[in-house]
């Protein structure tokens, strides 16, 4: 009789045991790509896609936590501006909000000269709209 036969397994043992799958997902919720979680975990890319072939549920998974850190950063954010850090709330404006509070630099004739967009009375106005105290502010 044959091992076939038998209900034996032919072929080599998986690579993608629940401790392979366990660091994997450790790795992709530090925001490590495909290629470096699988180095870590010495697997081969083809290794990982073909587990999420059978396994779907795990590629959502993988996905979702890529995007811890973007989320661990997002919230640090907020809670600098709810700590009402005067220079995250700038960065996080300029980025944000764009056309109103970005630096821009203006080509005068061959000169380069910044706009500051944050002058003292500007900067007053949005401390007064934000409701924040003089005494709070570490210029």
């Amino acid at each position: 009789m044959t091992a076939k036969k038998e209900g034996a397994t032919v072929g080599r043992n998986t690579k993608m045991t629940p401790e392979a799958v366990n660091k994997l997902g450790e790795y992709f919720s530090e925001g490590l790509n495909d290629r470096e979680a699988c180095l870590l975990v010495g697997i081969t890319k083809q290794t990982l896609y073909n587990y999420c072939d059978k396994n779907p549920d795990f590629l959502t998974e993988k996905e979702d936590l890529k995007r811890n850190p973007i989320i661990k950063a997002k919230r640090a954010i907020n809670k600098e501006i709810d700590n009402e850090d005067i220079a995250t709330c700038k960065w996080y404006l300029e980025r944000k909000a764009k056309e109103e509070f970005s630096v821009r630099v203006e080509n005068l004739n061959q000169d380069t000269k910044e706009l500051e967009l944050f002058d003292n009375d500007r900067m007053k106005e949005i401390k007064r709209l934000a409701g924040i105290r003089e005494d709070k502010i570490n210029n």
